[in-house]
C-alpha cells in the first residue's frame, strides 16, 4: 500500500498516474468488517493510512508501527465496546469474535429483564461453537436476607454466575485471558431483584482449567428463555 502524498489540485488535461491514484485518491478512510479483514486486505500499511472497523465502530490510523485509535494513546478510553446483543425470549445468546489479542481482559454486563426460570449459565466459544468440556469450576456465595450460602463446583461444563427470575436480574463479570494460552479466570457479582426485601445477591469466582484460546462466549438459562441485553468491553492494556 502506498504512502499518502497529502493534497493536490488536478488541472484539466493532467495525466493521472498510478502514483497519483495511490498517493491521493486511495487515501480515504477504508471500511472493513473487523481488524482481521483489514489486515488481510492491507498487508503493508503505511504511516497515515486510516480505516473504520464495523464491529467496534472505531476509526484507526497507522502510526508507522501499529494501528492506533484516532485521538492517540493518551486519550484512548480505558474500556472499549467490542460487542453485544439485545435478545427476547431466547434459549441461548451466542457472542462470536468478541475476544481478540487486542485486549487481555474483558468486562461483561448482563441485564435480564425477563425469564421463564432457571439459573444463568456461561460457556466460552471458539470458531462459533461452545466449549462444553468439564474444565469449568467455580465458588459462589449467595446472600438472601441474613442467610449466606457458599457453594463449590468442579469439573463442570459451564460457569454459574446467578439465578434469574421473571422480574429482573443483572451481573457484572470480569473475564481474563480468553485469547491467550493461559487458564481463564472469572470474577462476577450479580443480583436477582424480585421486589422490595426480596433481592438475592451473588459473588462468584471461577476458572477454566485449560489453556484453550477463545474468541466468544454464550449465555443460556438452565431452562426456559431469557429477555434482556449483554454488552462486552475490552479493558485497555495500559
Amino acid at each position: 500500500m502506498a504512502a499518502g502524498l497529502g493534497f493536490t489540485t488536478f488541472a484539466t488535461g493532467d495525466v493521472l498516474t498510478a502514483a497519483s491514484v495511490n498517493g491521493y485518491l486511495m487515501q480515504g478512510v477504508w471500511v472493513f468488517a473487523d481488524a482481521t479483514a483489514r489486515d488481510a486486505a492491507v498487508t503493508s500499511p503505511q504511516e497515515g493510512n486510516m480505516c473504520y472497523l464495523k464491529n467496534t465502530d472505531s476509526v484507526q490510523y497507522y502510526s508507522g508501527s501499529a494501528w492506533t485509535a484516532v485521538g492517540g494513546t493518551t486519550s484512548s478510553p480505558g474500556m472499549v465496546y467490542v460487542g453485544g446483543s439485545t435478545f427476547s425470549s431466547s434459549s441461548a445468546v451466542n457472542l462470536n469474535n468478541i475476544f481478540t489479542s487486542t485486549y487481555a481482559n474483558y468486562k461483561v454486563f448482563f441485564n435480564c429483564t425477563g425469564s421463564t426460570g432457571g439459573v444463568m449459565q456461561i460457556r466460552f466459544r471458539v470458531s462459533g461453537s461452545d466449549n462444553s468440556t468439564t474444565n469449568y469450576e467455580w465458588q459462589r456465595l449467595s446472600v438472601y436476607g441474613t442467610t449466606a450460602a457458599p457453594e463449590r463446583q468442579q469439573n463442570q461444563t459451564y460457569f454459574l454466575p446467578c439465578t434469574i427470575n421473571t422480574t429482573q436480574s443483572g451481573a457484572e463479570i470480569l473475564v481474563t485471558n480468553p485469547q491467550t494460552a493461559n487458564k481463564k479466570l472469572f470474577l462476577g457479582h450479580a443480583i436477582q431483584e424480585a421486589g422490595q426485601g426480596t433481592d438475592q445477591m451473588f459473588l462468584t469466582t471461577g476458572s477454566f482449567d485449560a489453556t484453550t484460546q477463545f474468541d466468544g462466549m454464550s449465555l443460556f438459562p438452565s431452562s426456559g428463555t431469557i429477555t434482556g441485553n449483554i454488552r462486552v468491553y475490552g479493558l485497555a492494556n495500559s
